[in-house]
């Protein structure tokens, strides 16, 4: 997506082949009565895999769209995340995301400054 959010303190964000093969095996599509289908769809599974593994806290999306919709697979590759937070704090969760090990040298995340 190339569009920029106008205001406010969320945004949807897309769920990348690369993040989402970060998901344990068996963490999506298990039971989870939370989940607005009943089971852990991609979104909640990232979801619950960032905040106990990682620290970095997301939000799902499928709340946000229709039941039937849902289990359609719409909300899959969404998450929603807040972005009032200190620069630091988003660039080391950006950093948590995208690189498997977080001290990699080679892995490099764009500056907010930078975008």
């Amino acid at each position: 997506y190339t569009r920029t959010p106008g205001g406010g303190f969320f945004i949807m964000a897309g769920i990348t082949d690369a993040v989402a093969s970060r998901v344990p095996e068996g963490m999506v599509m298990r039971e989870n009565e939370s989940a607005p289908t009943g089971k852990a769809r991609l979104d909640w599974a990232m979801c619950e895999h960032m905040v106990r593994s990682e620290g970095v806290g997301m939000i799902p999306s499928s709340p946000f769209f229709d039941e039937s919709r849902v289990s359609k697979g719409a909300s899959d590759r969404f998450v929603r995340v807040a972005f009032c937070k200190q620069r630091e704090i988003i660039e080391g969760a950006g950093r948590k995301l995208l690189c498997k090990d977080t001290m990699e040298d080679d892995c490099e995340i764009i500056s907010i400054e930078d975008s």
